[in-house]
């Protein structure tokens, strides 16, 4: 009798130890670690960097992060984090881990205001035919939520509204949207502002409109051009690009460009600053522009095609003084680009030889200076070259 229970608990011991040794055997290697480290110029000018890309493992691509402190890789995120569905966009990211509360029901990625003392929200709902601008205010020192709705004037001209841009200038809130009228199939763009002590809009401003009656070949694009973030900003601006479809005898679509404007508005002025720049206008002329407003400074950035360099035009919006520069690049083909505070970041990708993933320089704007080197590295122990390879760091962002 003794025997066989000896007999059962060393079957039980085995099964046990053959269950954790399968577990430990089974268990994937860890991820390798990489840090975007500094090599030149001032140490903390990369800190608010974000190097998105994958590591593919065993058919797997696993998406991850660097930044000049580590790697951070999906799958590790908290359960509240994935719930709330990150969307890729930093500033949801960052609002949803200080504010998870008040981020409850928030989904307009565009509809944000922070400053030191506030967080504010506008967004839109429809309640039956009816546009409302719904507003939730953030007291940081105290923690309460003021919220209401507002009515949105002449709402029943309008499909949808979508928000582009939230700031709070002397205590008004104003929103800036893009309005579509389904019948006429237009657009327009408005810039409301409202009271929270009145609970209403008090001023619908028309900044743009366009043209009724349009050809159905015609198609408007707008694009938003804000400082980085949602923070308190004086200025604001979109542009206004117009292209014409056509369809040749074979059936094959193309489209050219018909007009092409840019709006610029000082939010503290409450008017439009006007651009009597030719070296402005011409620039604009360029394709595929990214252009960044950043204190009293537009700057605008175009890329050379198969000459690995891009051409920068930096606005005074005080005076309209600009100032032009060129930078090369030994990548012809490069694409990682991030226009951000004046600064241009440039993240060059790993090819087959290099002895990093990817490094990054950063220029300043005013001058086309290099103010920063960094190269991504293994961060504590290092990495054989064929695992290098399964690197693809392929986006910029920031923190």
């Amino acid at each position: 009798m003794i025997k066989r229970y000896w007999w059962s608990l060393l079957v039980g011991a085995l099964v046990i130890v053959s269950i954790g040794l399968y577990y430990i055997l089974a268990a994937p290697e860890p991820l390798p670690q990489l840090v975007l480290k500094h090599q030149s110029g001032e140490e903390h000018a990369a800190d608010n960097l974000l190097l998105y890309g994958y590591y593919s493992r065993g058919g797997i691509m696993n998406p991850l992060t660097v930044t000049s402190e580590g790697t951070s890789y999906s799958y590790r995120q908290s359960l509240l984090k994935e719930a709330f569905n990150y969307r890729g966009d930093v500033f949801w990211k960052d609002l949803i881990d200080r504010y998870p509360r008040f981020m409850r029901s928030k989904d307009a990625a565009e509809g944000f205001y922070e400053d030191d003392s506030k967080l504010v929200y506008a967004g839109t709902k429809q309640r039956s035919d009816w546009n409302l601008f719904e507003i939730a205010i953030l007291d940081k020192k105290t923690g309460k939520t003021f919220s209401y709705t507002a009515e949105v004037p002449d709402n029943d001209k309008y499909e949808t509204i979508e928000v582009f841009d939230v700031q709070v200038v002397n205590g008004l809130v104003k929103i800036m949207t893009r309005n579509y009228n389904a019948p006429a199939n237009t657009s327009t763009i408005h810039l409301y502002t409202c009271a929270t002590e009145e609970k209403s809009v008090v001023s619908d401003r028309l900044l743009f409109s366009e043209p009724a009656g349009k050809e159905k070949e015609i198609r408007t694009s707008f694009r938003l051009y804000l400082v980085s973030g949602k923070n308190p900003n004086r200025y604001t601006g979109f542009q206004v690009e117009q292209r014409k479809e056509t369809r040749d005898a074979r059936g094959a679509y193309s489209n050219e460009r018909i007009s092409v404007e840019l709006f610029l508005y000082d939010l503290q002025a409450d008017q439009e600053v006007q651009l009597n720049s030719g070296e402005v206008e011409s620039f604009m002329q360029a394709d595929n522009i990214t252009i960044e407003l950043s204190g009293e400074y537009m700057t605008m950035m175009s890329r050379v095609k198969n000459e690995g360099s891009v051409k920068l035009l930096r606005y005074s919006i005080a005076d309209g003084a600009t100032t032009a520069q060129t930078l090369s690049f030994a990548d012809k083909n490069i694409s990682n680009l991030l226009l951000k505070n004046n600064r241009l970041y440039v993240m060059a990708p790993y090819t087959e030889g290099d002895l990093a993933p990817a490094s990054v320089l950063v220029y300043d704007t005013a001058t086309g200076s290099p103010v920063y080197g960094g190269t991504v590295m293994p961060k504590d122990s290092p990495i054989p070259e064929e695992l290098l390879a399964r690197f693809d760091l392929s986006y910029l962002g920031e923190k």
